[in-house]
This record gives C-alpha cells, sequence and structure tokens, in this order.
C-alpha cells in the first residue's frame, strides 16, 4: 500500500517534467514462503522496468500465471569444454521459455519492460508479449568464476545507467530495442566482471568492463 502510493507519486511528479530521466525499476527478492503475493500485480503497472532472475521470473508466473513450464536453470559452464548438442538444446530451451514469459507478463501487466538475467548464458527483454531481443553474456573460463554474489545486482545497476545515457529516454518508443540491447550488452559485461572477484563490494575497472563489452 505505502510503496504502492509512493509510486504512484513518483510518476505524477515525472509526468510534469520534460527530459528528465526518472526511470522506476523494480527489483524483486526471494520469497521464502514461496507465495510470490505482496500485491506484485498491483505494483508492476506502475514501474518501468522488472528486472529479475529465471528463477523469480518462473515463480512469480506459476503463482500468477499458471504453471510454467520446466527449463533448467543456468549451470555454470567452461567454456572450452561445452558440448554443441547440449548447448544447443538448452538454447531452445531458454527461448521457448522466454517466449512463454514474455506472453505471461504481458498478461500481468501489458505496458511494463520485463528484464530477466538468465547467468553465464546472458539476458533478455520482454515487452507487450514478446521476447524483443537476447544477449548472450561474455563467456567465462569456469577458473575465473571465484564468486557469483552480487552479480544480479551489478547487472541491473549498469543495465539502469546505461538505459538512462540513451537518447530519447521519454519519447513515445522509449527505449528502442536498440537501446535495450546496448543496455543489455552493458548489464553482462558488468555482472560477468563481478564474478571474477570475491566478494560484492570490489568494482571493477572500466578497462574490464570495455575488454568485455568489446568480446560482445
Amino acid at each position: 500500500g505505502n510503496l504502492q502510493s509512493q509510486l504512484h507519486q513518483i510518476r505524477e511528479e515525472r509526468s510534469k517534467l520534460s527530459g528528465g530521466t526518472t526511470s522506476i525499476s523494480l527489483v524483486p527478492q526471494h520469497d521464502a514462503t514461496g507465495q510470490w503475493d505482496g500485491d506484485l500485480c498491483g505494483l508492476l503497472p506502475l514501474v518501468d522496468f522488472l528486472i529479475l532472475n529465471q528463477v523469480e521470473a518462473k515463480a512469480i508466473l506459476d503463482r500468477h500465471g499458471g504453471s510454467s513450464p520446466e527449463i533448467e536453470t543456468d549451470k555454470t559452464t567452461d567454456a572450452d569444454n561445452v558440448n554443441q548438442s547440449d548447448e544447443s538444446k538448452e538454447n531452445d530451451e531458454l527461448q521457448s521459455y522466454l517466449e512463454y514469459a514474455a506472453r505471461g507478463f504481458f498478461a500481468v501487466s501489458p505496458d511494463t519492460r520485463v528484464i530477466v538475467t538468465c547467468g553465464s548464458k546472458g539476458a533478455a527483454a520482454l515487452h507487450e508479449g514478446q521476447l524483443v531481443c537476447f544477449q548472450p553474456a561474455p563467456r567465462l573460463d569456469s577458473a575465473a568464476i571465484l564468486d557469483t554474489t552480487g552479480a544480479g545486482d551489478a547487472f541491473a545497476a549498469a543495465f539502469l545507467h546505461r538505459i538512462l545515457q540513451l537518447p530519447n529516454e521519454h519519447s513515445s518508443t522509449w527505449p528502442s530495442s536498440e537501446s535495450l540491447k546496448d543496455a543489455l550488452r552493458w548489464g553482462c559485461a558488468v555482472g560477468t566482471a563481478s564474478v571474477t572477484k570475491v566478494g560484492a563490494s570490489i568494482p571493477s575497472s572500466q578497462k574490464e568492463i570495455e575488454l568485455l563489452i568489446a568480446d560482445l
């Protein structure tokens, strides 16, 4: 109730501004009760972006949109030791699931742009019942992956930072599919850089991030 009223107020104040750079995003945390019923459906129409991982997306859709298809969640893989047949199958399953998720979230909140992180596979943008774009994450050798703590938060911060740097943020088509793809690229790069360090509070250097982006 209180959060909903605050979001209404933010949207009203934003509508009075011209050329502002205010974006409202929601990054849900894990619900240990498994209920996912904190009036999420009432909040989604008030936010521009819902940023969540595969597990959270499935839990929310199962709770509010019926049973979603099973999909194997991310496994950390060695970039030099991947079975191409298995990888192709996993990618097909992931795409099918994301298309299902796009339709499910559209039924809950048609205007909200949903960003789903898929671990080492990358991240996707969903909108208006469609899989708008998918960005693979940079590949890392398993030895380079030290700690995945905070990777999702790093992704979200980088995605939002980049999306607000891009032009026409308040046009009727904001953000374009190209802008979403660019922001996903930055999110994946920063999220990937974060797992190469132990602990969630050590920032990655600009050079590290730019090298990862250059590989995408």
